[in-house]
Formats: structure tokens, sequence, C-alpha cells
């Protein structure tokens, strides 16, 4: 017999087979709440502690393998609940990884809110059982809105990009004069900060800084610049909420109160607008694309190699700076010198015209 005569008969067979007139068995259902997982929300106050402190581990435990743990670290501590929350895990795990730890608080000079901030400060220092330093600028903040009025009124100077001007230059000279490469500067930026960066970015095309650098931002001995660490960078800024119920049951304060110079930033708008794109992500089964976002940028940024030619040295501090006339924005803020009052009267006559 041929072998397609085999394969005929085998079809009639298989053709005529009573299996495939019998119904395929369905499998059993199954409640609803048996096929998922079941998990508890972090949100729960006895969750949130725990998936924060394991997201700092996470955040140490790569810092030593990559051989990057400083010797020193030193928080920027203002009282709210995001740096208190920094502070409170790194005094817990300073033995664990070896590193030294102490805070930092900028005493800007506004007027009854740095003075309460202050107190507070000093309150979390103590019970964290970590020595305080405290910087202040040479020109009180105060002192600059009231220089600034009229620029301020005409929307051609912002108070809070001022402030994080004055905030950015005196943590990193505190920490390269003390500690220089071996120092490290710890903040409370969290995912919403950080998300809210990089759409500030976008809206405003600045494509230089589009690539976040993540939670690790190497230092630069040339430019006396230290290494900065975020270890809530990928905690959201709800957690960090629910977490400062327990902060206080820990006897830690937190400064409730908002700064007065406040209004008008754009960050609050900007986190706003992510909570709605978060809403829409979900509604169409998009998996978060705002935090998806930002790990697609995180991983891009090593690929991205930006020219840093452009950086120079400030003619009248010494720190890097990308101005044309070689002065920084904080020596200008501060009029220091000679330079630094001519350069800033050149912004001013360059804005007004």
């Amino acid at each position: 017999m041929s072998k397609d005569n085999e394969g005929s008969k085998a079809n009639k067979l298989f053709e005529n087979s009573s299996l495939l007139s019998s119904p395929v068995p369905s499998s059993p259902s199954l409640p609803k709440r048996q096929l998922k997982r079941h998990r508890r929300p972090f949100t729960s106050k006895t969750n949130v502690p725990r998936h924060i402190k394991r997201r700092v581990q996470s955040f140490l435990y790569k810092l030593e393998a990559q051989n990057k743990m400083p010797k020193h670290i030193t928080v920027a501590l203002s009282g709210g609940k995001d740096s208190t929350t920094v502070a409170y895990f790194l005094a817990q795990l300073k033995d664990r990884f070896g590193y030294e730890l102490s805070a930092l608080f900028i005493q800007l000079g506004i007027p009854t809110f740095s003075s309460k901030s202050r107190e507070v400060v000093e309150a979390i220092a103590s019970k964290l059982d970590i020595p305080l330093h405290v910087v202040k600028p040479e020109k009180p903040l105060h002192k600059i809105v009231e220089e600034k009025a009229e620029e301020i009124r005409a929307g051609r100077f912002k108070i809070c990009a001022a402030c994080g001007v004055i905030k950015r230059y005196l943590m990193n000279k505190f920490c390269w004069e003390h500690f220089g490469k071996d120092g490290a500067i710890a903040t409370g930026h969290n995912m919403d900060d950080e998300l809210s960066f990089l759409f500030r970015n976008i809206f405003s095309q600045s494509g230089v800084t589009l690539p976040t650098k993540g939670p690790i931002a190497p230092g630069n001995e040339e430019e006396k610049l230290c290494t900065r660490l975020k270890p809530l960078f990928w905690v959201r800024e709800a957690k960090i909420e629910t977490f400062k119920d327990v902060l206080k049951k820990e006897g830690l304060p937190i400064v409730e109160t908002e700064c007065p110079f406040k209004e008008g930033n754009s960050q609050a708008r900007i986190k706003a607008f992510i909570d709605d794109v978060e809403k829409l992500s979900r509604r169409h089964k998009l998996s978060n694309f705002p935090s998806s976002l930002l790990k697609y940028m995180v991983g891009l940024s090593p690929h991205i190699s930006l020219d840093r030619s452009w950086r120079k040295q400030c003619k009248i501090c010494g720190y890097p700076t990308s101005a044309e006339d070689s002065v920084c924005t904080y020596c200008k803020l501060m009029g220091r010198g000679k330079n630094g009052r001519e350069a800033q009267n050149k912004v001013r006559q360059s804005k007004v015209g």
C-alpha cells in the first residue's frame, strides 16, 4: 500500500472520530479573588516604611556594587517630609554600609519661615543623633527679592529659580570644601519631582538637559563638583506623604507651612498635569506612561555624550559656570565684586532691551 493511501485512510478515521464532535472540556471557573494575586497595597501604613527602606537599601547596594560608596554623606535637610525621610533611613543604615553621615541646613533668610525651619531641623538632627551644619548666603533671599521687585513683577525674574541656584551652589561648596571627592550630597528628590523636571524640560525644549542622570550624578574633581545622590528617586510622593505620619510617631517634627514665595511656582501645575496623564494611561492600559518614560530616559542617558566644553570656571569664586562672561549666577545674585555687578547690570539691560 502506498503512503498516499495510508494518509487518506488516516484522515478519514480522524474526521469520523468522536473527539471532533465532543465538546472541548472547559477549565473550571474560579472566583476572581482566587485568580488575582493577593497583594496588600503599599499605601497602607504597615507596608510603606518597608517599601521605602527597601528602595533606599537597593540604592545603597548599587553604590556599593559599583565601588561608588562615598566615605561621607551630607543630607541636605530642609525639615520637609522628603529630606527628613532620607535622613531617617540613611541614619538607620550608616553602620551597615560604613559611611559617615551629617546634615546641612541652608538658612536662606526668608522672614519667619527660615527660623521656624531651622528649629525643626535642629530637633530632627538631635533625634537622629547626626551632626548639623548651618550655612547662610552672603545676601538673604528677602533682600534679593526687594532688589529684583520690578523684574519679578514684569515676570523676568523667578524667585524659585534664584532659590534653587543658591541652594545648589552652597550644598556643593560646603561638601567640596569639607570632604572633597570623598563626600556626597544626598537630597530628598522623589519620583514625582524628577517627572516634573523632565516634563518641564520637554515643555521648555531644553534638549541639553533632557536625558536625566538618574539617582546618582557622579562628581568631577577638575570642576570641583561633589557627587549628588537621590535615594528616593524611585519612590512616589504619595508614599512619602503616608510615611509622614510614621515620622511624627517616631518623634520627628515636619515643617508644615509652605514657603511664602512658592506662589507662581510651575512645579505644582506640572505635577497636576502628570497626574492627569497617569490617569489617562491607566484608562487606556498603557502601564503608567510617565513612570515608564522616566525609566526610559534614565536608561538612555549613559548612551548620550553631551558636550561639556562650554563649562568654564567662574573668575570670582572658581566654581563651574556656563556664562559667557565667566561669572556664575550665584556671584551675580550676591553682587560679588565689580565684575559681578557689571555682569548683573548687563543681564538686566539685555532683558529690558
